[in-house]
This record gives C-alpha cells, structure tokens and sequence, in this order.
C-alpha cells in the first residue's frame, strides 16, 4: 500500500514538471493541478493540448 502511494507521489511529480516544462516553452500559462480536484484524464487532457500547440506552432513557424 505505502509503495502505490510513493509511486503516485512520484506520477504527480513528473506530470507537473511536464507541465512546467512545456508552460517554459509556450507562452500559454499553465496553472498548478491539485490532483485531488483533477482527473488523470483531465490532466492528461491538458499535457496533450500543450504538445499539440506547441507541434502547430513548430509546424507554423
């Protein structure tokens, strides 16, 4: 029990790095999740929003 709840802890981590990371490489502003209020798929929206921006704007120019 206590080892699924570290690797949740370490899921929620990463997911909010990525966050971090592509809100660095856009000028889209992505706000801090609080994963109690958020479903995984919520937040899975959002990271694919983000990749699929910045792949557009790559493509764009």
């Amino acid at each position: 029990m206590e080892q699924a709840k570290i690797r949740k802890q370490k899921a929620e981590k990463r997911i909010l790095e990525i966050l971090r990371s592509l809100e660095e490489d856009t000028d889209l502003e992505v706000t801090d999740i609080e994963f109690g209020k958020h479903s995984i798929a919520e937040i899975s929206g959002a990271i694919a929003f983000y990749e699929m921006h910045i792949r557009l704007r790559m493509e764009l120019g």
